[in-house]
């Protein structure tokens, strides 16, 4: 569990540090979700967002509408959550790959396009990324709800 906290400090501390003026969230205590909207009012997002995740949230869509050739208004965050991944595949093991077997604390950010959901794992020191296939261990990922 300390880890947990630890990367949920970081990733507090990462978004204080991008200012706070990045974002506006609106919380939803009914449903236990929250709304938020970036600066630029491009990518809405609703459903389970973490706020910690706001910078890692701005890199997902920013790759996704590149990849996209899309403008980043047309993403919706759809889920944001921290997770602890089962092994350091990140919930996307690669064919042929060996990834050390411990649970690395990170996160899970799903993104919606034109009807289609891209998945975005993150964790230990590495950034976002699409993750294409995703492996046996995203089903093994346990969801912290800080």
């Amino acid at each position: 569990m300390p880890a947990i906290a630890a990367f949920a400090a970081l990733l507090w501390i990462s978004s204080c540090a991008a200012g706070s003026s990045d974002s506006t969230a609106a919380s939803n205590s009914a449903a236990g979700s929250n709304t938020t909207t970036n600066t630029a009012g491009s990518a809405p997002v609703t459903g389970n967002i973490d706020p910690g995740l706001q910078p890692y949230i701005d890199i997902a869509v920013s790759d996704l509408a590149q990849r996209l050739s899309a403008d980043a208004a047309g993403i919706t965050v759809t889920s944001a959550t921290l997770v602890v991944w089962p092994d350091s595949s990140l919930g996307c093991p690669a064919p042929g790959q060996e990834y050390a077997q411990v649970t690395t604390d990170g996160a899970l950010i799903l993104l919606q396009a034109a009807g289609t959901e891209y998945p975005y794992h993150a964790g230990g020191s590495r950034e976002p990324f699409l993750c294409e296939k995703p492996g046996k261990s995203l089903t093994g990922t346990i969801s912290t709800d800080l």
